[in-house]
């Protein structure tokens, strides 16, 4: 008899080699350039932290002002009047205080500036011995940036993974900051590098979220190697899988049929966790409107909507709903019985059906494996999908 194939020829998991090259290439080059980016950051913040220094060293003297003022409305700067919207958000100043998260607090900016102006001499251009004068005991900081508390995240959690994985990480990439622009490309590179790491375009974190299931459908998709610790490597890098929900039946029952997920801790939850906050990190670059990015995680979805479609069409009649209208489902289960509290997206208003725990099983495993519900991302970029005791929380996007 022809040993059983996986249904996804690409996830080729029994192999080691595939493991190998995802920690090989797309992980440790991921971890590199974001381990490289936080390291420059970290030094630029440093060379800035005295800016009387700063402004007489020739180099970190332009740098500086690249960083304080570049692109900033020259009326705000002449007036030393300078706010929030004197600072374009595709400015560089912009970028650096509102992405980078590097920079003056407005009040110590205009300080500079105004004192600035009782030690330049006039003419054109910038006098840096009189910006050097203007800036005593001045520094740049870090300013509160959502991004880089994400970037922050990202780097722990990447680490996390390394160490629970076994492997031993790279060198951080080695960034040279003579320019503004410089770090700026630093960070479109972490940026591209995770995008590499997203489901749509590589098959092992795919595989990962697709861990989050019912048994049998795993089974159905990848064979019943899948839960076998000789056969499956993933386990020897630190993957471990449990039980989220059960039908609540006899133990026998209860292992073959539960839906699956992530023991917390393990590399797949790591990963579920990475892939979070890449999905934060587009989000947010979606919202600055600086980059002409694609919502990534919508991307994702539309491209298996017509799985979720399929789902929420016949869900919907059962609670007088439209299938757009579904917005969150906590499902619980009890004796092979499985309630569904399904809450409306306009008025929130909350409607309960009860299905077999079979028929269940059979309507969401789709969506489930696909990363259609129990991963989705809200407004606030909190996870959508919540586990309690006995209790799955769904998001519908």
């Amino acid at each position: 008899m022809a040993e059983c194939q996986p249904k996804i020829p690409e996830v080729n998991y029994r192999n080691e080699d595939w493991w190998r090259e995802f920690f090989i290439k797309p992980f440790t080059e991921f971890y590199s350039t974001v381990s490289g980016f936080i390291h420059a950051r970290r030094g630029l913040l440093g060379s800035l932290s005295n800016l009387q220094q700063a402004f007489n060293d020739p180099k970190y003297g332009v740098l500086a002002l690249e960083v304080l003022l570049g692109g900033v409305n020259p009326d705000c700067v002449a007036k030393a009047s300078v706010d929030e919207e004197c600072i374009p958000g595709n400015s560089m100043a912009g970028f650096y205080r509102r992405i980078l998260g590097i920079g003056l607090d407005l009040d110590s900016l205009n300080r500079l500036l105004n004192t600035y102006r009782y030690y330049a001499a006039g003419g054109q251009g910038y006098d840096y011995n009189a910006l050097s004068k203007a800036s005593s005991g001045i520094g740049v900081k870090e300013l509160e940036s959502r991004v880089m508390n994400i970037v922050n995240e990202l780097y722990s959690t990447v680490s996390s993974i390394l160490s629970t994985a076994n492997i031993n990480p790279p060198e951080p990439k080695r960034y040279t900051v003579n320019g503004a622009r410089d770090l700026v490309d630093a960070f479109i590179e972490v940026y591209n590098s995770g995008m590499k790491l997203l489901p749509l375009y590589n098959q092992v974190t795919f595989f990962t979220q697709s861990l989050i299931a019912p048994k049998p459908y795993l089974k159905l998709m990848y064979c019943d190697d899948i839960f076998n610790e000789s056969v499956n490597p993933m386990y020897r890098y630190g993957f471990r899988l449990s039980d989220i929900l059960t039908p609540g039946l006899n133990e026998e029952l209860n292992r073959e049929w539960a839906i699956v997920g992530h023991k917390e801790g393990s590399t797949g939850d790591l990963i579920m966790k990475l892939l979070s906050g890449l999905y934060q990190l587009n989000i947010e670059l979606v919202k600055s409107k600086i980059f002409n990015v694609d919502n990534e995680l919508m991307k994702y979805i539309n491209n298996y909507r017509q799985y979720l479609d399929v789902l929420l069409t016949k869900l919907a009649p059962k609670v007088e709903l439209k299938p757009q209208d579904i917005y969150w489902i906590e499902v619980s289960s009890n004796i092979g019985k499985v309630e569904l509290k399904i809450t409306d997206r306009d008025v929130r208003s909350e409607r309960r059906i009860v299905v077999d725990y079979l028929e269940f099983v059979t309507d969401f495993s789709p969506s489930l494996f696909l990363g259609l519900l129990d991963f989705a991302l809200s407004s606030s970029l909190e996870l959508r999908a919540i586990t309690y005791r006995g209790t799955l929380r769904l998001y519908v996007p």
